[in-house]
């Protein structure tokens, strides 16, 4: 099973898109429909999690959309659709594309 995280910020507007991405993701890929949410603000909250936007999808460890931290980035993130589009969150594609590697190594 592999380890999903979804960071956020409270009153980040793309939260609730991000967790529809997730869970149809999850359905697509066979996965069970489970992660542990990262109130960036929260101090119970992982150092890294402050380290990325809002909404993040780690699979694993690995955002799924391949980038890196934004060290601190206090803000939503931008994602490029696989169309060439900016959104608020990632293609559903990139989240099944994750898990799909992730459990395909298991």
């Amino acid at each position: 099973m592999p380890k999903i995280e979804l960071i956020i910020d409270a009153d980040c507007p793309n939260v609730e898109a991000a967790r529809g991405v997730l869970r149809e993701a999850l359905a697509e890929a066979g996965v069970e429909a489970e992660w542990k949410e990262w109130d960036r603000e929260s101090g119970g909250s992982p150092a890294y999690a402050r380290e990325y936007g809002s909404p993040t999808i780690l699979v694993d460890g690995q955002d799924v959309s391949g980038q890196g931290t934004e060290s601190d980035a206090n803000c939503c993130r931008v994602y490029v659709s696989a169309d060439g589009r900016f959104r608020g969150v990632p293609d559903r594609e990139l989240v099944v594309s994750a898990l799909r590697t992730v459990v395909g190594s298991a």
